[in-house]
């Protein structure tokens, strides 16, 4: 799994677990129940992984060519939109990759193609600290 370089702009301290994180220029609501570093703070840059969550059905959709790679959040929920180029289990949404194994399995009929997937939330696992420092 990839891992990446993601500024730490809000740790929410009323939901146990949930922090706003920046990544290659997009913000990202996620959870981290248990790799949150203890030092942890706003500003602070640590290396993390991310895994997309679904809790039920996969939707995923096929997209026309000409669509742009992005990471959209749904409304308020933790749900985002993501639309990228799928390749094997990996869905490439322009700078941000999320893999699932369901994806190569089920949607294998769509590999190099535009898909957008609807996921429940993102999880992101600290791996350590980078610099811990604000930019």
């Amino acid at each position: 799994m990839k891992t990446y370089l993601a500024q730490i702009r809000h740790i929410n301290t009323d939901v146990e677990g949930e922090v706003l994180l920046s990544i290659n220029g997009v913000d990202l609501l996620c959870f981290s129940y248990f790799s949150l570093p203890y030092q942890a703070k706003d500003g602070g840059n640590y290396q993390v992984e991310l895994t997309p969550v679904v809790f039920n059905d996969y939707i995923v959709n096929e997209l026309s060519e000409d669509t742009l790679p992005s990471v959209a959040r749904v409304g308020s929920s933790f749900s985002y939109e993501i639309k990228g180029r799928l390749h094997g289990s990996r869905l490439d949404a322009g700078g941000i990759e999320f893999e699932d194994e369901i994806l190569l399995s089920d949607f294998s009929h769509l590999q190099g193609k535009m898909i957008s997937w609807r996921v429940d939330r993102i999880d992101a696992e600290f791996l350590s600290e980078d610099s811990g420092q604000p930019e």
